[in-house]
């Protein structure tokens, strides 16, 4: 049973990313990183690591607080960013779940015999 549903999950995981929707979104949540990586690199004479990491950080609302931009151009630009980005961010991950959870659903109400749901006899025999 445990193979089942590990295999599921590797499947959902591996069609998730083949769909189109999916794909660019976690592209472009790759990309404004990407781009707010080398701002902050450059703007805030940050570390690649440090402004990748600060990068991370903020779009994914976590937000540890050991690092912050000094300048007003990257205040401003961390503005935009929490605005863009989180939206952005929330959406992908979003659109990824929904899929996932779609998609496992599917497979499961479709075999009920390799640990999906009771088949609806089965349920409606034991009160």
């Amino acid at each position: 049973m445990m193979d089942f549903r590990h295999g599921l999950m590797v499947r959902a995981i591996r069609e998730a990313f083949a769909d189109t929707k999916v794909r660019v979104l976690l592209s472009l949540v790759f990309l404004v990183i990407v781009a707010a990586t080398v701002f902050y690199h450059f703007q805030e004479n940050w570390g690649w690591v440090d402004a990748l990491y600060f990068s991370v950080i903020t779009i994914s609302t976590v937000g540890y607080g050991d690092f912050s931009p000094q300048t007003a151009e990257g205040k401003l630009l961390t503005i935009a960013y929490l605005i863009v980005g989180i939206g952005l961010f929330v959406v992908a991950t979003g659109a990824f779940a929904e899929y996932l959870l779609q998609h496992i659903r599917t497979e499961l109400l479709a075999a009920p015999n390799r640990g999906g749901l009771p088949p609806e006899s089965k349920r409606d025999e034991n009160p």
